[in-house]
């Protein structure tokens, strides 16, 4: 049902048509288009609930953000209100931008979220891929999992290590040649792990803050509070 709406505003859009019968010039046709209209809005709601259901299942369906034997008392206790499921978020969207700033060359997509060394070198392959006329697509790129594999605390800063299993049709092209060197075809399934790092002590509001406010490629739809990748490793 859409905002606003209520089965007894419904009813009350039924009850009113035949009072504006009595009343109005072209009663008929306004009456009839009334009713029509309050069906569909009755339909609309329908279709939101289902979609909200689909999402609740969704959600509920999710494999747990963390693995078996991980304990996480170490950044608990540094953090209190550590969220795994509210990290995952920040991870997958970390994941997922770095992995199209490569595809689309887009090097200002993996702004602040890694370490200086780790994004000065994606940021390398770009311009190298961009003056070789190279591309390296990650097509219809998916995150089917991501899961907190180890935690710990060293020397005050948080430390997570994060399992991605995703799915994507992997294109190489020479666009000076005009042709595609390697494709694999359709979307296949594949494993990095990723290692994330945070200081507590820092304030990444500032960071969150310009990022969240973007509208350019380097926008955030979650603030990331401080975590940045230290390290990516593939596992095929």
């Amino acid at each position: 049902m859409t905002p606003g709406e209520t089965p007894e505003r419904d009813d009350a859009v039924h009850g009113l048509v035949p009072k504006l019968a009595e009343r109005l010039p072209m009663a008929d046709r306004i009456s009839s288009e009334m009713l029509e209209l309050a069906d569909d809005i009755g339909k609309e709601g329908e279709a939101e609930d289902r979609l909200l259901d689909g999402i609740r299942r969704a959600v509920s369906e999710q494999p747990s953000a963390v693995g078996d034997r991980v304990d996480l008392t170490a950044i608990i206790a540094l953090e209190p209100d550590f969220d795994p499921t509210a990290f995952r978020t920040i991870a997958r969207e970390t994941f997922l931008k770095v992995r199209e700033a490569r595809s689309t060359r887009r090097e200002q997509e993996d702004d602040g979220l890694m370490t200086a060394v780790l994004e000065r070198k994606i940021d390398d392959e770009i311009f190298s891929d961009a003056a070789a006329r190279h591309s390296y697509v990650f097509s219809g790129l998916e995150v089917a999992e991501a899961t907190i594999v180890s935690a710990t605390v060293e020397e005050g800063r948080e430390k997570l290590t994060v399992r991605f299993v995703a799915t994507a049709e992997r294109i190489e092209v020479d666009e000076l040649a005009g042709r595609i060197v390697s494709d694999d075809g359709s979307p296949h399934r594949f494993t990095e792990v990723w290692r994330f790092e945070r200081d507590p002590a820092a304030d990444g509001s500032a960071t969150d803050a310009r990022h969240t406010a973007s509208v350019g490629p380097d926008n955030w739809l979650f603030a990331h509070r401080g975590w940045v990748v230290t390290d990516v490793q593939s596992t095929d």
